[in-house]
């Protein structure tokens, strides 16, 4: 490799360079740019998109949050194997009741 094709390679690194950091800056103040982010597979683009995405939506009263329940159980209320165990118990005395008016009715 001679210094000169040396010289335009780096010319080219640096141009390409520039041109994806002119992508990024429109990217990041665009809002439809969801398929050019992902196509990036840029960290800071994706994460930049996703709080845009979230600020949007708590703006416009629109959110939806899906949390576990870590969360919940934290504040005392009941964890998913708890609701579990409860829904069981709700379900085995509503079955036991229909048996036993499933009996006396047999008897009459």
């Amino acid at each position: 490799m001679s210094a000169e094709n040396g010289l335009v390679d780096q010319l080219e690194v640096d141009d390409l360079a520039k041109f994806f950091e002119n992508i990024r800056e429109e990217l990041r103040n665009w809002p439809y740019t969801i398929h050019q982010i992902d196509d990036t597979l840029d960290s800071s683009l994706i994460e930049g998109r996703a709080k845009q995405i979230l600020f949007q939506a708590i703006n416009s009263r629109n959110l939806t949050a899906f949390v576990g329940s870590g969360l919940s159980a934290a504040y005392g209320r009941m964890t998913w194997r708890e609701w579990q165990d409860y829904q069981l118990e709700v379900v085995d005395e509503t079955a036991n009741a229909f048996l036993e008016v499933a009996k006396a009715a047999t008897e009459l």
